[in-house]
């Protein structure tokens, strides 16, 4: 639309350049009078005929404007109606993209708030499963713990010590005290038994409760360093011997020792009679079925244990008895028996 009215307008310029062209410049015409061109001579107005020229010209161009303002109007008025509708067109897509963009953020916040819940809720479901996994491992601990509690209180009242009452950490630091103990009060005692086994399977021992707290008192047995050793039992077996210049007696040993313990480095011997013998494998001093000797002291135990018969003879005594001889002794032949 622009350019066709300046087109318009480029043609109308056009035709009044070619009307002025075409006017004529002589100023002498044959149809004006002589006053009439001497009064245009002398006052330097236009003849008539010019003017009716020049009016024709004037009208053209105003019809030609008259018609550009037309057009340029009704371009105008097309141009404004089409920016009117492309101006709502405009507004309608950004209405819509108002829209969309309150669409999208609405979207994306939503779908912020359900991720953020999301991570909220699976950050609850860990710390739920969590201290779930963290109550199950305690209760299975204490369940167990429990259960070994029970047990162990059983095997005390059956007698046995259980390791979970009394770990093996407990026992040898309850050990090493004691003998610390006896190193610095008594030097000259010390434990009879250092190894675990014994405390758990043979030992004596007394349980006792108070409130909350269980006890247990155990014998710990110890010994001097002269009797800390490993003893062997040898039991005195009397044997019948003939008497060569009395025919149908023989002479037996009187002792009543029956069981003489012997260790090569202790410096004592352990005497028992009339078949007197501890069944414990731990032996009380106080017991009276024991006899302590000493090694250097002449006794009829050091004469047996040494098989010297001037000391048998100087310590020990002998009976004369009549045959027959015992049901436990068969006689092969002569002084020899069986």
């Amino acid at each position: 639309m622009r350019t066709y009215i300046q087109t318009h307008i480029q043609e109308l310029v056009r035709r009044i350049y070619e009307i002025l062209t075409d006017l004529p410049t002589d100023t002498r015409r044959t149809r004006r009078g002589f006053l009439t061109d001497m009064l245009s001579r002398v006052t330097g107005l236009a003849s008539k005929d010019p003017l009716r020229a020049l009016l024709h010209v004037l009208c053209q161009v105003e019809t030609g404007i008259y018609e550009s303002t037309r057009l340029w109007g009704d371009g105008v008025r097309s141009l404004t109606a089409a920016f009117k509708v492309t101006q709502h067109r405009m507004h309608n897509v950004f209405d819509i993209l108002r829209t969309y963009h309150t669409s999208l953020r609405t979207i994306q916040f939503d779908f912020l708030q359900a991720r953020l819940q999301a991570r909220q809720m699976l950050r609850w479901q860990n710390i739920v499963v969590a201290k779930a996994l963290h109550f199950l491992a305690n209760t299975s601990v204490q369940l167990t713990e429990i259960e070994a509690v029970y047990q162990g209180i059983q095997s005390l009242m059956a007698g046995d010590i259980s390791h979970f009452i009394l770990p093996h950490e407990t026992l040898v630091v309850a050990l090493d005290h004691i003998q610390h103990h006896l190193d610095t009060t008594q030097p000259h005692m010390t434990l009879c038994h250092r190894d675990l086994a014994f405390y758990y399977n043979k030992a004596e021992f007394k349980t006792f409760r108070k409130d909350s707290t269980l006890f247990l008192v155990m014998d710990v047995p110890i010994t001097s360093d002269n009797l800390a050793h490993n003893f062997q039992l040898y039991d005195v077996i009397k044997l019948p011997i003939a008497i060569s210049e009395m025919h149908g007696y023989y002479s037996m040993l009187a002792t009543d020792i029956t069981t003489i313990a012997f260790a090569q480095d202790a410096d004592v011997f352990i005497q028992m009679t009339d078949n007197r013998q501890p069944l414990n494998e731990i032996w009380h001093v106080s017991d009276v079925a024991l006899t302590f000797l000493d090694r250097n002291r002449l006794t009829c135990a050091r004469g047996l244990m040494k098989s010297n018969l001037s000391e048998i003879k100087a310590t020990c005594r002998y009976r004369v008895h009549k045959s027959p001889h015992p049901r436990s002794v068969l006689r092969v032949h002569g002084n020899t028996f069986l």
